[in-house]
């Protein structure tokens, strides 16, 4: 009922109810988490069709996603982050994929494309 409350802007009053700053804020960051993972899916998917030259050998599963969820708790943000438009979200998925992508080409598109959504 949140999440049709916040994201699918449904109105409940029951979810209302139960709606406080704090948890409107963590369902924002996990629907941009949702986001990103799809982004970077249809990223992965139009390399391997031959519809984009950036080079996507990373799968980004549902475990990604669940570990960034994880993370958000432990995620702080600096002032200059924030100016540079970081988000909770962007640095949680960050700190779980980047270490799993060797340095290299692809390690530096998808620090980018994070970055840019």
């Amino acid at each position: 009922m949140l999440w049709d409350n916040v994201v699918n802007d449904k109105s409940d009053p029951l979810a209302a109810d139960f709606l406080t700053a704090d948890r409107k804020e963590r369902i924002e960051d996990l629907k941009e988490i949702v986001d990103m993972a799809n982004k970077i899916r249809e990223a992965y998917r139009a390399y391997y069709e031959g519809k984009s030259d950036d080079p996507i050998e990373f799968v980004f599963s549902l475990q990604e996603s669940i570990e960034a969820a994880y993370e958000l708790d432990d995620i702080e943000l600096t002032d200059k982050e924030k100016e540079q438009g970081m988000t909770r979200a962007k640095k949680a998925v960050q700190e779980v994929i980047l270490p799993k992508i060797p340095i290299g080409e692809e390690r530096t598109y998808f620090s980018t494309l994070i970055a840019e959504l």
